[in-house]
């Protein structure tokens, strides 16, 4: 059962016609971004670990991503790469953040590794990406596109994010979801 989020604009989203509910698609598609360990190892400079919520939000992936895949559910995987040295593969993106060097192909700090229980699975797509969205510049809107055709089981209709950071974090794939006509679920962690 779901609740209704409030916020601060909550009231002004209802005035103005944009608070109504969607309801759920009949074919959900897990989507897991970007989990690594860069987030979740004391140290890395996109640690997670001093923000409580942050800090829980592996052990809740980890649930989600079983009941999924116990459920038949299509899980959908994005990770950052970058090939180059000088990170120019990593646009103007590289010039606001430096951190994101833990991504680049051979890094031997290792934090660009999946977590210990939420790795991809055979048969599970992965989309190597390097903005924030999972959406922009990859397969992404390709792969549930195939995945709602009536030729395929495993079709896509829903898609469900968990929420691993800050709202910030998530606008880049609300964004990819509303522009490709999903219904889109972003999953909080209690």
């Amino acid at each position: 059962m779901s609740s209704t989020v409030t916020h601060a604009e909550s009231k002004f989203y209802s005035e103005s016609g944009f608070s109504n509910r969607m309801g759920w698609g009949s074919r959900p598609a897990l989507i897991i971004i970007d989990v690594c360990k860069a987030y979740f190892k004391e140290g890395s400079p996109l640690s997670l670990l001093s923000n409580p919520a942050g800090a829980l939000s592996s052990s809740s992936m980890r649930r989600l991503l079983e009941v999924a895949r116990t459920g038949g559910v299509p899980v959908i995987w994005s990770q950052v790469e970058y090939s180059r040295p000088d990170m120019s593969d990593a646009g103007l993106f590289w010039r606001k953040a430096k951190c994101l060097d833990v991504w680049l192909t051979g890094d031997s700090r290792g934090l660009s590794e999946c977590l210990e229980g939420l790795e991809p699975q055979q048969g599970e797509v992965v989309v190597v990406k390097k903005y924030a969205s999972a959406f922009f510049g990859t397969s992404l809107a390709s792969e549930l596109q195939v995945r709602r055709s009536p030729l395929l089981r495993d079709q896509a209709d829903d898609v469900l994010v968990p929420k691993r950071r800050h709202a910030g974090d998530m606008r880049g794939q609300h964004f990819g979801v509303c522009e490709g006509n999903y219904t889109g679920r972003y999953a909080t962690w209690l």
